[in-house]
């Protein structure tokens, strides 16, 4: 992930509290296994829109390697948050994301709405909503 884009989104989700960054950085890092720290033993991941990434996960394992996974599909990604609202223990990003397809080298830009809930410090579901720009 290119680093200036990476520390700009984790600035932009600081206010959110402490995990959500942390988690932001181990896998912007690449570092999949120390990403499970910040998830539950149970936690979930949902992302539909992407036809190559979407589908369901299911504990805290499975999540690792679906990030890990899908992360090993794109190069060169340059996320910039739009937007982003906190209520309890939920956060929802608004995110647009340009990058290379690892494949074909062929570039991509998405816009995605991330909700992220949290419990007892650690996150317990992503669900990712992607659309392809133009």
């Amino acid at each position: 992930m290119d680093s200036v884009y990476f520390n700009k989104v984790i600035q932009d989700v600081r206010p959110t509290g402490d995990v959500i960054p942390e988690l932001f950085s181990a896998i912007a890092r690449g570092d999949f296994d120390a990403m499970a720290q910040f998830l539950t033993p149970d936690a979930e991941l949902v992302i539909s829109g992407l036809a190559n990434m979407a589908g369901c996960w299911s504990g805290r394992e499975a999540v690792v390697e679906a990030t890990r996974r899908n992360f090993g599909m794109v190069a060169e990604q340059r996320p910039v948050v739009e937007r982003q609202i906190t209520s309890g223990d939920t956060t929802a990003i608004l995110f647009r994301e340009t990058g290379v397809r690892k494949d074909n080298r062929s570039p991509y830009s998405v816009r995605v709405s991330m909700w992220i809930t949290t419990r007892g410090g650690q996150v317990c579901r992503v669900e990712e909503i992607a659309a392809a720009c133009e």
